[in-house]
């Protein structure tokens, strides 16, 4: 009876990782293609600073930056997806990445943007720069991690006596 459990807990283990790896790789492709399709629609777009009225240059400039910054935070997102494929554990610094560009992102719309009161407008802004310095400062922080993590193991490994690269 043991023996035929631990079987059971296998199988059913190798199936749900099968299963979760293909939703993984769906939402992958899924990412990749709203890329895309942001990418052809900016692209299309592009004409449109070039022959129009400079009373919507600046809209067609936001949409164009819109696109940009939304295909870089998809971009940021599908290589966080790569790596969990790849079975490499997901790291923070990615999400905080994609966090960075959402927020300016969010302040350049409402900096270029119209109809939103002033007041409104001011508080929102101090908030996202508030938000934008945190995420600044946390990808900071964990970059100094990283480098003091590198500069122990560093340390730690045993140096081979004589220069592997030296010529003899």
């Amino acid at each position: 009876m043991d023996h035929g459990s631990n079987r059971f807990v296998r199988i059913a283990t190798e199936v749900m990782t099968w299963a979760e790896r293909c939703v993984v790789l769906l939402v992958g492709l899924a990412l990749f293609v709203v890329a895309a399709a942001i990418i052809v629609h900016t692209f299309a777009s592009l004409p449109q600073l070039f022959v129009a009225p400079s009373t919507s240059l600046i809209a067609s400039a936001t949409n164009v930056l819109n696109g940009a910054l939304l295909v870089l935070m998809l971009v940021e997102l599908a290589y966080t997806v790569m790596l969990s494929l790849r079975g490499i554990m997901l790291a923070v610094e990615p999400f905080l990445v994609v966090g960075l560009i959402a927020t300016v992102r969010r302040m350049l719309v409402i900096t270029i943007g119209e109809g939103t009161p002033q007041a409104t407008q001011g508080s929102e802004l101090l908030v996202l720069s508030a938000v934008l310095g945190v995420f600044v400062a946390s990808i900071f922080l964990l970059n100094l991690r990283t480098r003091a993590r590198e500069r122990v193991l560093k340390s730690t490994i045993p140096t081979i006596v004589g220069d592997v690269h030296a010529p003899r």
